[in-house]
């Protein structure tokens, strides 16, 4: 099972790219922290 919290995000959510197999919690976790950093929140 694989959690994702949309907490404060608009409706509308568009991917540009998929993957046939997910990262696993850890990878997707640290992917979403570095992208927080750099992007100064």
């Amino acid at each position: 099972m694989v959690q994702y919290v949309l907490n404060g995000m608009d409706e509308k959510l568009f991917v540009s790219t998929y993957k046939l197999q997910l990262p696993d919690k850890q990878q997707l976790e640290n992917f979403l922290i570095k992208e927080v950093k750099e992007m100064g929140l």
